[in-house]
């Protein structure tokens, strides 16, 4: 089987097993638009989002406008969601069942497409298709991203389409092609949909694309404008202005976006040490992303062939730092906001000497570790049903496996995970032999 196939079809099957049937306060609003679109052809979600929701949750993400409730959330999720919403509505109206395969077939296809782009950009800079399969598996198994596959929140399609632009502005950059700048406008524009503070990524790739091409970068200027303008056209359709964005009008506007732009303010020591906190603590960035600390230690290295993208990728962090510093806090798995900064720092990893034996090793540990972490998170996150976390009983339970043994009163918490570890093992029982020969043999 080809190497791609592979990779998308564990992530993919990774992400079907953990995928939730419910919906919380976040991914609610999202959905709800989703379900509003297809049943009554509106914005408005009046009728779906306290219908939607799971009992354990109550709403309080969404916009009021004019006396009715539009999603408070940037819509392209929602929209991306109508396919196949429409298409497994045709068999069932369960919202569960509804909101299961609209999540996996977003969230879960866009983050397993993600790591494919890790494994296609490689190929810039090595023919070995072991590292470049080891890097996108890591991607999407042992980092934070795995967890956002599972749940209809935006950040996979942020970072797929950030990313995405990235890389087509990279391959105009080598190979040429007009069409790889609008696509990577388009693309970026379409980052801006997903989640408005990822405008920080479009501004620093509009640079990127003006350093290679001064003459040739309102191509993608042109190209992002166009793609911007279905999202002005939604403004303008849900709130009567192109520029009012949701969170003007949002439930929550007096708690988070009062102060400063939208909440967004200059630094102080306050923020700076939830910064801090966000990184650093237990459940923090680089707790959930151990490849990051990695990519930072390669990016001297990697700047000596590729300094442009070496400052694309240390703006892109900065900025979503800043952000991050700003308006993020722990709500739901790690710090989400940095979700789509994640596969821009694993193409500073290609610049690794992967020959070695003891960097063999160290993928190996790190690869071990960020898998346990997030599939450990991603199995105890989301499900705050006071009741049931105080007995103890979901623990190792939040998967469809152990959603079925719980269903008919067996509970062997995190032993459900045995189908998924089984279904490694078997599947790429080849590369692990060889990997582990190939270290034992060099060592």
């Amino acid at each position: 089987m080809d190497k791609r196939a592979k990779i998308f079809l564990t992530l993919f099957l990774t992400y079907a097993f953990f995928t939730n049937t419910y919906l919380t306060t976040n991914d609610a609003s999202r959905f709800s638009l989703t379900a509003a679109i297809v049943e009554e052809q509106t914005f408005v979600i009046d009728g779906y989002l306290d219908t939607v929701i799971s009992d354990w949750w109550f709403a309080k993400d969404y916009a009021v406008f004019n006396g009715r409730r539009y999603s408070d959330k940037a819509p392209l999720g929602s929209f991306l969601g109508v396919p196949i919403y429409f298409v497994v509505r045709l068999f069932t109206s369960d919202f569960g069942i509804l909101a299961y395969f609209v999540s996996l077939f977003t969230a879960g296809v866009t983050t397993a497409a993600a790591a494919l782009l890790i494994y296609r950009f490689g190929a810039e800079f090595t023919a070995n298709s072991g590292v470049r399969t080891g890097l996108a598996l890591a991607y999407g198994m042992a980092s934070m991203p795995l967890f956002y596959g599972t749940v209809f929140f935006s950040h996979a399609f942020t970072a797929f389409f950030g990313f995405a632009s990235f890389y087509l502005l990279f391959r105009y950059r080598k190979q040429g092609g007009e069409k790889n700048l609008a696509l990577a406008g388009v693309s970026s524009a379409f980052a801006v949909a997903s989640d408005y503070y990822a405008g920080l990524i479009a501004i620093v790739l509009f640079f990127y694309a003006a350093s290679i091409s001064r003459k040739k970068a309102y191509i993608f200027l042109l190209a992002f404008l166009g793609g911007i303008s279905l999202l002005l056209a939604y403004h303008r359709a849900a709130f009567e202005s192109p520029f009012a964005v949701p969170y003007l009008y949002s439930n929550l506007f007096s708690k988070f976006h009062t102060e400063g732009f939208y909440g967004v303010g200059l630094l102080s020591w306050k923020i700076i040490m939830n910064l801090i906190s966000q990184l650093f603590s237990k459940w923090g960035f680089f707790f959930t992303t151990p490849f990051a600390i990695l990519s930072l230690a390669a990016l001297p290295r990697f700047s000596k062939t590729h300094l442009r993208e070496t400052l694309a990728i240390l703006s892109i962090a900065s900025g979503l730092f800043y952000f991050t510093a700003v308006l993020g806090f722990f709500d739901a798995y790690s710090t989400r906001h940095l979700v789509p900064l994640v596969p821009f720092l694993f193409i500073p990893l290609y610049s690794i000497d992967f020959e070695k034996p003891s960097t063999g090793i160290l993928f190996a540990m790190v690869f071990i570790i960020g898998a346990g972490i997030n599939l450990l998170g991603v199995d105890t996150f989301l499900p705050k049903v006071t009741e049931l976390a105080t007995k103890n009983t979901m623990a190792g339970n939040n998967n469809l496996f152990g959603q079925f043994l719980m269903s008919r009163g067996i509970n062997i918490h995190y032993l459900s995970l045995a189908p998924l570890f089984l279904f490694y093992l078997v599947f790429w029982r080849h590369e692990i032999l060889q990997g582990t020969r190939h270290l034992f043999r060099s060592g």
